[in-house]
């Protein structure tokens, strides 16, 4: 029987690595692993992806007596975005460009104590009202401006009884009337005297007249003004004289 042939001895496979992205290491891999290399190359190449990922992704740290971020080296204890940072810190952020169409919108920022207006559906954002109540922060309330008088209407007054004087007020003041009913009601009106009734001049008495009674031819008194009258001599001449009674067309 032929003898099996013994087989010669293969080298000894070398060890080979691979860089963990995450810890930054070369960790030791299966023989043929699809990125695998030496020890040297391995430690080599994760020195490069340590350099790029800190060059492409730079943290900061929150100095919070003066609220302000830092940049910091990578895995510094406490490092984060800049985002994040300025959150943490109450740094106020740009506030986003608006879109066309939506209304603004706000996110609480609890730290700083104020409401920061964020993007368009932004999780647990909110109009400005909601946000400032939800954050505690009282709304201020607009001061009234003056009335704006309306051109052309009446001016209109009320009375400042304390100071017992008018003054002009908006249109619509309740009590509010015009200048005379003002100064009536302030009693600031001068009292107008009333004109004296005047007394008719005395009149010269009626001097008394007479008329001729034609059938006793006697002289009669009759009322002033009477046709014919005339004073008590002149009636006593005509009377006593018929043709002149006559002519005159009295009989």
């Amino acid at each position: 029987t032929a003898a099996t042939p013994v087989p010669a001895p293969t080298a000894p496979v070398a060890k080979v690595y691979k860089c963990n992205a995450e810890t930054q290491k070369c960790e030791e891999v299966a023989p043929y692993t699809a990125g695998s290399a030496s020890l040297e190359v391995c430690e080599k190449e994760c020195g490069k992806v340590a350099l790029r990922a800190s060059a492409a992704a730079k943290v900061y740290k929150c100095d919070f007596a003066k609220h302000q971020c830092y940049e910091v080296p990578p895995f510094t204890a406490g490092a984060a975005s800049l985002e994040v940072c300025d959150k943490l810190c109450g740094v106020a952020t740009p506030a986003p460009t608006p879109m066309p169409g939506l209304a603004k919108v706000y996110k609480c920022n609890k730290a700083a104590k104020r409401c920061d207006e964020v993007a368009p559906f932004t999780a647990n954002s909110t109009s400005l009202v909601v946000c400032q109540a939800a954050c505690g922060i009282a709304t201020p309330v607009p001061a009234t401006p003056p009335a704006t008088p309306v051109p052309g209407a009446a001016k209109v007054y009320k009375c400042n009884k304390a100071a017992k004087r008018c003054e002009e007020v908006p249109a619509g003041t309740a009590g509010a009337g015009s200048e005379y009913d003002c100064e009536a009601e302030c009693g600031l009106l001068t009292p107008v005297p009333t004109a004296a009734t005047p007394v008719p001049a005395p009149t010269a008495p009626v001097a008394k007249v007479y008329k001729c009674n034609a059938e006793t031819q006697k002289c009669e008194e009759v009322a002033p003004y009477t046709a014919g009258s005339a004073s008590l001599e002149v009636c006593k001449k005509e009377c006593g004289q018929p043709e002149l009674r006559l002519l005159r067309g009295e009989y």
